[in-house]
């Protein structure tokens, strides 16, 4: 009786997130496949990242583990190929990687500049 209840509470919000997120939304997902740099169930995944570390247009990605202290940079080529990098060995037990834009290239949906926050002081 709980499963049918939660199933019912919760089938609007899927069918919502279906309908945003279906092909109207205007995102173009392409899939590519790597060559995974060491077994998730030993050694552990630290973080992943996507961002265009080389400033070329291409989409890269950033695999780190948690337990080797290995990083690695994949960098997107093109046409489906990526070559690997090893840019840090003695990263260990870190929780997460994120990717930041320092030089504010991200586009701005303020008025006012690229800004990812802003603290506003009224008189």
């Amino acid at each position: 009786m709980r499963f049918l209840i939660f199933f019912w509470l919760i089938l609007p919000f899927f069918i919502c997130y279906v309908e945003a997120s279906g092909q109207s939304s205007g995102i173009i997902f392409t899939h590519a496949y790597i060559d995974f740099p060491f077994e998730p169930a030993t050694n552990g995944i630290g973080g992943f990242t996507a961002n265009d570390f080389d400033s070329d247009g291409a989409m890269d990605i950033s695999i780190q583990s948690d337990k080797s202290g290995e990083v690695f940079w994949y960098r997107n080529q093109g046409g489906g190929t990526w070559q690997r990098f090893v840019i840090a060995t003695e990263i260990h037990r870190q929780l997460g990687a994120t990717t930041l834009d320092v030089k504010c290239r991200w586009p701005s949906r303020h008025s006012d500049g690229n800004l990812l926050a802003r603290k506003s002081r009224e008189a």
